[in-house]
């Protein structure tokens, strides 16, 4: 997937298509639309876990944002980790997995202003692969094994956890 469009469909249609699980592996959650639409997820009822590279890589307003929807939804399925910056092969790469079984493992971000660039007409020049079954399963599990395993919840106090 490239530029005309796709990258930013795919990616929107896992966030808003997955009906039981989301993972997240992500560089930044600055973008209000993006945390607002992982929020809603979780209050439908789809496990959402979220991992972002360093502590930096959280805005404040996400973080806000989820501080609020735990507060106000009481075992909201929704889990905000951090880990560590790695030398290794994922120094950019972003992984979305819905219900265990469709990925899309790319450069893009989950920003507003970031997908409308990916759009026709943008100018973004981010890729990404999507992908099925058992190579979303793989892929998913590669991130894993390659990535630091991520710090403590940052949301569980407000979670109750």
């Amino acid at each position: 997937l490239s530029q005309g469009g796709y990258l930013a469909w795919a990616v929107n249609g896992l966030l808003h298509g997955a009906g039981k699980s989301l993972q997240v592996y992500v560089k930044e959650l600055k973008d209000a639309d993006s945390t607002r639409t992982l929020n809603e997820k979780a209050r439908d009822g789809v496990r959402v876990d979220v991992a972002v590279r360093n502590n930096d890589g959280i805005g404040e307003q996400s973080l806000a944002m989820m501080r609020d929807a735990l507060r106000e939804n009481p075992g909201l399925p929704l889990t905000l980790r951090v880990y560590p910056k790695t030398g290794g092969p994922l120094p950019h790469g972003n992984l979305i997995v819905a219900d265990g079984s469709r990925a899309y493992l790319g450069t893009a971000f989950l920003w507003t202003s970031h997908m409308s660039g990916v759009m026709p007409g943008g100018r973004a020049f981010d890729h990404g692969v999507l992908l099925e079954g058992g190579d979303a399963a793989r892929v998913h599990r590669q991130f894993r094994e390659a990535v630091p395993a991520p710090e403590t919840d940052v949301l569980a106090p407000e979670a109750g956890r």
